[in-house]
């Protein structure tokens, strides 16, 4: 393996493995953060209803159940994002393996190719090589001849 192919496939899952991290960094990040902002929606909203006196003990609760609702539609929001970035993260790990079997399996086919071509060519090139340099009886020019056209239907099919 040279150093190139080094550099992508371990760059590749260097730059994935990166991503993975900032955007389970970021999905927490939201969810913390909004959690947090109902929290102090809910704190304001109740020094609000006291400003001109004691709050009813009904608006207190009925602030309190609103928190309480935004802070499930967060919960919840925030969990369905870590289930799809968890569904997300796998689909792509898949489809990075998936790529580097299909680049080892053309690489092998490319190797196989060339040598199924490179056979009947170096046959070829013998029997012209020896016609060439007069090497050869002239009664066996017949039978070479005969061997160099089976390598080219061989290269044919």
């Amino acid at each position: 393996m040279d150093l190139r192919s080094l550099r992508l496939r371990y760059g590749a899952m260097a730059a994935f493995g990166l991503s993975a991290v900032l955007l389970v960094a970021l999905g927490s990040w939201w969810f913390l953060y909004l959690s947090a902002a109902v929290r102090r929606e809910a704190d304001l909203q109740v020094a609000l209803a006291n400003c001109h006196g004691p709050a009813s003990p009904a608006l207190l609760a009925e602030i309190a159940r609103a928190a309480e609702r935004r802070q499930a539609m967060i919960q919840g929001e925030g969990s369905l994002l870590l289930v799809l970035l968890a569904a997300v993260l796998a689909m792509l790990w898949r489809l990075v393996r998936a790529e580097r079997r299909f680049r080892v399996e053309m690489r092998d086919f490319l190797g196989r190719v060339t040598h199924e071509m490179k056979t009947p060519l170096a046959g070829i090139k013998a029997v012209l090589q020896t016609v060439v340099a007069g090497r050869m009886p002239p009664e066996q020019l017949p039978e070479l001849a005969t061997m160099a056209l089976r390598e080219v239907e061989r290269e044919e099919h």
